[in-house]
């Protein structure tokens, strides 16, 4: 009985912490997610050609490629004619 009563007194404790837990992170203020259009969740960063986001998350195409907005993929600078500030 006394070997019960323990369980349900321990049970009891790490609820009662849980309950209390605060955030895993706390002070920082993350910026709000960018607006997504269901039509189109696949967009072009608008400064940096090697980046682009999916839904919110944002991806890279890497050193070599730029991000074409037209197919919607990665490829070489000499490709993406609808953006000519990253052909260099």
């Amino acid at each position: 009985m006394k070997f019960l009563l323990s369980i349900v007194l321990v049970v009891l404790a790490l609820s009662l912490q849980f309950a209390s837990a605060k955030p895993w992170i706390q002070g920082v203020d993350l910026p709000l997610p960018r607006e997504v259009d269901p039509e189109s969740p696949i967009v072009a960063h608008p400064d940096d050609c090697h980046v682009f986001y999916m839904f919110n998350y944002p991806m890279t195409c890497g050193e070599e490629l730029v991000f074409n907005p037209d197919t919607l993929a990665c490829e070489p600078a000499e490709n993406v004619s609808s953006r000519p500030e990253c052909a260099s």
